[in-house]
């Protein structure tokens, strides 16, 4: 869509406007509300189409050979006396439809001018296409023949009962996502898994398929409206082939909400065809069918979110928020806006009004152009970086770095170019306030200097546990009840007996193995004395042998557990009571202990084995525990400051200093600190819990010991680490985020 807009002159003379005359063989839509009615004008011959104001409209209808530019511009000024048609920019105006082709003149050489121009939009045609080489479409055909067979087929399609179930389907789909949400994770396979060369295959093969759909919806919903598809083809989406059609001819439908719902009408067939995926993938076993249903699922999500349905890249959520807003050629006025804030900001030049709708819209649309052109370097990146990661194995990764330069300037020069060429225009006018371009201009750069160049501090958060310094953790290694229990605060030795658990099923296990241990005892001795008369028992020895063994085997691992009801201290110090760490109780049932362990009313519970007892440490000195992000392990270093807080010390600061670093990653989170943070856990051990990715530990030593150390009680940190500046900060962020390595 194209959309005609009288802002600076593009040539120094046009058209006489008596010899003017508007074609034709144009057809002219009326199309939006009262409030918002535009025209669309299409040129049959060329199959493009134009948007026009009312008040544009108003002078194209008078283009008859007939007026004269000042009548124009008197009429004009009598039906839109707010508006300041001024000579000039009716002539910009003129010149821009004959430069479309929209007017003619009877003057000689005009078919030759007509000739020229076609060709010059080809080239330009030509240039646009190859400034993006992610998406690279060919010339195609005319899909009438097909999409005439089709639509009566395919009617049914249509109908309430049959988007309903869709609608069915998707919602169904989605909530079986959210509420397997985390049995889906552990299913997915990890990215070195998923995109193997294989793999790889079938998601191109997605790709189409899901893309020849997505382009037949748009067509035949097309048609359903009654608009018509002139051009099919294919075309290579991220070297990708498939399918693309062109329904510019839906402008020329009247109501807003049907224009809509052709350009949504391929997103809503991905999000059905990734709605039944989902059901195959879920009920099917590994294998082909469950591979191929998997990567539907991520392309057309993928898809929808990132490509389709972002109104910030020229797809379909582009031209649906295009028509929500009632702003034809989107991209192109955000542009004209951001131009135009620019231009005032630094030039102090103000811009005739061009077609932002309102004046008020330049501010959201100056700001749409920031974001889309923000959203598109993202996209390219994340797409290049995708193939890098892709063929670094191979060590083919040269091709998407030469790709990447090729299509990211291709993308954004030729746009700062004309930019450039557009504000070096306004200064030769002479309007520009030089001392206002030279201040502001300075002020920018210093600003985007101190963003990029000049470190500032920094700080990293990690959540904290505070511990007894060099304190010993006790835990409960054989369910049993507990009978008694040593005081807190009581100095011990090692050795000395910290509590009794009493067990009653495992002493009955202990009498059942020695009963069975002496029953095979006593077979052995009976197979031996009859050997001597019965040759044939001497092949049942062995058997009761390996019998014994493994009943002996059994007793000592049940003797031992025995042993293990009475826990004893690892080291010399005194008894620390630790907090209540049980995980909270289902609807309907108790917890097996409360308070503290070392409290009378507990004698008797059953503890669980992996129950953290007590600690035996010194209760005077305390230090804290630091959970590391992988993320940020190589900025924290030993003698760091830190600063701490407590929820049991009534959020007391601490400081303190970083005095280790765990040089590996740790194998088992102290219980309190699996259970403050949010990570991965593998299993659960006897002395805490096994994180499935890598973390890091780092021991913080006091200046100023707290009045009282509360071992176990949870916190948070703040490392104050090398300064770094925000522009480092930024990419830090994306290359966390994504995964990405610089």
């Amino acid at each position: 869509m194209i959309s005609l807009t009288p802002v600076q002159p593009l040539r120094s003379a046009t058209p006489r406007a008596m010899s003017l005359r508007l074609r034709d063989d144009l057809i002219i839509q009326q199309v939006g509300t009262d409030s918002a009615t535009r025209w669309v004008v299409k040129d049959p011959i060329a199959m493009r189409y134009f948007h026009f104001r009312r008040e544009e409209f108003f002078v194209l209808q008078r283009l008859d050979g007939t007026h004269s530019s000042e009548d124009i511009r008197q009429q004009f000024m009598r039906e839109y006396p707010a508006e300041n048609l001024t000579a000039m920019r009716l002539q910009t105006f003129m010149a821009h439809l004959h430069e479309n082709s929209l007017i003619i003149t009877d003057a000689e050489g005009e078919g030759q001018r007509m000739l020229v121009r076609r060709r010059r939009a080809r080239a330009n045609s030509t240039r646009a296409a190859m400034t993006n080489l992610l998406a690279i479409r060919f010339p195609g055909f005319d899909p009438t023949r097909l999409l005439d067979w089709l639509s009566p087929r395919c009617r049914w399609m249509f109908s309430r009962t049959f988007v309903a179930a869709c609608l069915v389907v998707i919602v169904a789909a989605a909530l079986l996502l959210a509420v397997q949400a985390r049995t889906l994770l552990v299913r997915l396979p990890d990215f070195h898994a998923f995109f193997t060369v294989t793999n790889f295959v079938y998601l191109m093969a997605a790709v189409a398929g899901a893309k020849v759909l997505h382009e037949l919806a748009h067509a035949l919903t097309c048609r359903h409206f009654g608009a018509q598809c002139h051009e099919m083809g294919f075309m290579l989406l991220v070297f990708t082939p498939c399918l693309y059609c062109n329904v510019t001819d839906s402008w020329m439908l009247r109501h807003r909400r049907e224009r809509i719902l052709i350009s949504a009408a391929g997103m809503f067939v991905e999000a059905v065809l990734a709605g039944l995926c989902v059901f195959g993938w879920w009920f099917s076993h590994p294998g082909l069918f469950n591979s191929l249903c998997l990567n539907q699922i991520v392309v057309c999500s993928v898809a929808t979110l990132l490509f389709n349905g972002n109104p910030l890249l020229r797809y379909d959520g582009y031209y649906i928020l295009s028509d929500l807003v009632n702003v034809p050629n989107l991209q192109q006025r955000a542009i004209e806006a951001l131009r135009a804030v620019l231009a005032n900001f630094f030039l102090g030049v103000k811009l005739p009004r061009a077609e932002f709708g309102q004046r008020s819209h330049i501010g959201w649309l100056a700001a749409y152009a920031i974001a889309s052109l923000v959203y598109k370097l993202f996209i390219l990146t994340a797409i290049l970086w995708f193939y890098y990661k892709l063929l670094e194995p191979y060590q083919l990764q040269v091709f998407p770095q030469i790709l990447g330069g090729l299509t990211i300037a291709a993308a954004f020069l030729l746009p700062l170019w004309r930019s450039m060429r557009f504000f070096g225009g306004l200064a030769s006018g002479g309007h520009v306030h030089w001392f206002r371009f030279l201040f502001r201009s300075s002020v920018v750069a210093a600003i985007l200097g101190l963003i990029i160049f000049v470190p500032l501090p920094r700080t990293v958060s990690a959540p904290a546990v505070l511990e007894s310094e060099g304190a010993r953790r006790v835990y409960v290694t054989v369910p049993g009840e507990l009978k008694s229990m040593i005081a807190e605060g009581t100095f011990v030795r090692q050795g000395d007996v910290l509590a009794e658990l009493e067990s009653p099923q495992l002493r009955r296990d202990v009498a059942e193995s020695q009963g069975l241990l002496n029953q095979e005892q006593r077979h052995l001795d009976n197979l031996r004395k009859r050997r001597i008369q019965e040759p044939d028992v001497e092949l049942k020895i062995p058997a009761v042998i390996e019998r014994i063994k493994d009943l002996q085997d059994q007793l000592q691992q049940r003797l031992t557990d025995l042993q293990s009801l009475s826990i004893n201290a690892p080291r010399n110090g005194t008894v620390i009571a630790v907090p209540n760490d049980q995980t909270r109780p289902s609807e309907g049932e108790l917890l097996a202990w409360s308070g503290s362990l070392h409290d009378a009313k507990n004698l008797g519970c059953f503890l669980e084995s992996g129950i953290q007892l007590c600690l035996i440490g010194d209760p005077d000195q305390g230090e804290a525990m630091l959970l590391i992000d992988r993320n940020d392990i190589p900025l924290v270093q030993p003698g760091q400051s830190v600063k701490l807080y407590f929820g049991a010390l009534q959020n007391h600061l601490l400081t303190g200093k970083i005095v280790e670093v765990a040089e590996a990653d740790t194998d088992v989170l102290p219980p309190m600190l699996a259970k403050q943070v949010e990570i991965p856990v593998r299993d659960q051990t006897d002395n805490g819990a096994r994180p499935m990715e890598t973390v890091y530990l780092a021991r913080v030593e006091f200046e100023d010991q707290p009045q009282r150390i509360i071992s176990g009680s949870s916190g948070a940190a703040r490392v104050r680490v090398a300064p770094r500046s925000l522009g480092l900060r930024l990419a830090d962020y994306v290359a966390r985020t994504f995964r990405m390595e610089f």
